[in-house]
């Protein structure tokens, strides 16, 4: 990275892999130029960083090097590159407490994380900014996520260990946000000064953005939607083969770029909203769902003066695994009788969750099956549960009074004709079933 004075910072390989050999490199520049000029408040503070990165106690080094920063910054603190450099400090402290063994979140070291972004921010909104900065805001912030995720660890029942990937999931999804629009922002053109430095942004950009995809993954993988998982993945090889490849445009709409809870929690409101209204297409309740518990934990994150980020009542959370879960049913017994006589027409099913939602006692919600025969096509709403021990259905073409597990369609005419072969599909449109007509 390069800011006003041309100093190269490769702070994210630093995070990302430890302290790898461009950062020996970077120091000795540092520290072999010409004895004659004395170095200013950002060389001195740069170097502190790289000896704190290479120190052998490296989070006490880390947090002398901040002290140091925070003296001068009390002095200017419109300095956006000593801004930036603490910021950086700040991530690296976030990523030794979570990576550490048996580590976790540090909600003290996110909140002044968050706090350098927001100054860096406004000072970006407000003046002109080296062209290296607003994408650098943007990927320090999915970084931050990014990490988040990473800090979310497995373990418990099933149940427990669903519900993680349900969360680790939303977390993945929006540092892919904010990678997207880093690499979005480094597309300005800028001066050949600045330009070296655009492409490290975007390179951190596509690098970020290819962890965030291989973090989904597995998430997917755990879930149980393997063809999700290996789409996934082969996206994120492509990238890591070609280099020139653009990441896909930003869904700004989904995920604005603010570093403010309130944003985050009024759209929270918001996809909850259509996703309760989203009836006619399952996997776009599904789509908002997903939204709103990424804009619930990124307000929850964010939230200022922040809080102890624990998980375990996101209510978002708990639909998801129900709707996940009732893209895995599928019928055990699927049966069409009284073929031609609406009156004695019935349909009759036994579903039950499949993969790991059965074992982990899954209560998948169904909000309708459809019923498809060469000539006819009826959706059937259900509006129900399907507990993991199964749930028995009698579905009857004619009148009469509804039970818990009976329903009447109210048709005067019957809907197949005996030898009909008929499918059941689910609530994606997946044949879940199937039955000739009898």
């Amino acid at each position: 990275m390069e800011d006003a004075t041309g100093l190269r910072i490769p702070v994210k390989t630093a995070r990302r892999c430890g302290v790898p050999l461009t950062c020996l490199v970077a120091l000795v520049l540092l520290t072999a130029g010409c004895p004659k000029v004395r170095p200013g408040a950002y060389q001195l503070g740069v170097q502190a960083y790289y000896k704190a990165l290479l120190s052998e106690t490296t989070e006490e080094s880390l947090r002398a090097a901040i002290a140091s920063l925070n003296r001068h910054l009390e002095k200017n603190p419109a300095d956006a590159g000593m801004l930036a450099l603490r910021a950086s400090g700040h991530l690296d402290l976030l990523r030794l407490s979570v990576q550490r063994p048996g580590g976790a979140w540090n909600t003290a070291y996110a909140a002044e994380l968050f706090r350098d972004l927001r100054l860096l921010e406004a000072l970006t909104d407000q003046q002109p900014a080296p062209p290296w900065l607003r994408p650098r805001l943007h990927t320090t912030a999915g970084d931050a996520f990014l990490l988040c995720a990473e800090s979310l660890r497995g373990g418990g029942d099933g149940r427990s260990v669903l519900l993680q990937a349900v969360r680790q999931g939303a977390l993945y999804r929006l540092a892919a946000d904010f990678y997207q629009h880093a690499w979005a922002a480094a597309q300005t053109p800028t001066a050949e000064a600045g330009a070296a430095a655009s492409h490290l942004e975007k390179s951190n950009a596509r690098d970020g953005y290819t962890s965030a995809l291989a973090g989904l993954a597995k998430v997917k993988r755990i879930l149980g939607f393997e063809a999700e998982a290996r789409d996934l993945a082969a996206q994120a090889i492509a990238l890591l083969v070609s280099a020139g490849a653009p990441l896909p445009t930003p869904e700004t709409a989904l995920s604005p770029r603010s570093l403010y809870a309130y944003s985050h929690a009024l759209l929270k409101t918001q996809y909850e909203t259509v996703e309760a209204l989203s009836r006619d297409s399952f996997r776009d309740r599904i789509a908002f769902a997903e939204a709103a518990l990424k804009e619930d934990l990124a307000s929850r994150i964010l939230k200022s003066p922040p809080e102890d980020v624990t998980f375990g009542d996101e209510p978002a959370a708990a639909r998801l695994l129900s709707y996940y879960g009732a893209l895995s049913v599928r019928a055990e017994r699927f049966e069409v009788t009284g073929a031609g006589d609406s009156g004695r027409e019935v349909v009759s099913l036994r579903l039950i969750p499949d993969g790991p939602y059965a074992a982990a006692g899954i209560h998948s919600f169904l909000d309708y099956v459809t019923l498809v025969s060469a000539t006819q096509k009826a959706r059937i709403s259900l509006q129900m549960p399907v507990p993991a021990t199964g749930l028995e259905l009698s579905i009857r073409t004619g009148q009469g009074q509804p039970g818990a597990q009976l329903l009447f369609l109210g048709r005067n005419s019957p809907l197949f004709a005996p030898g009909d072969a008929i499918r059941l599909l689910g609530p994606d449109d997946r044949q879940i079933g199937a039955a000739v007509a009898r």
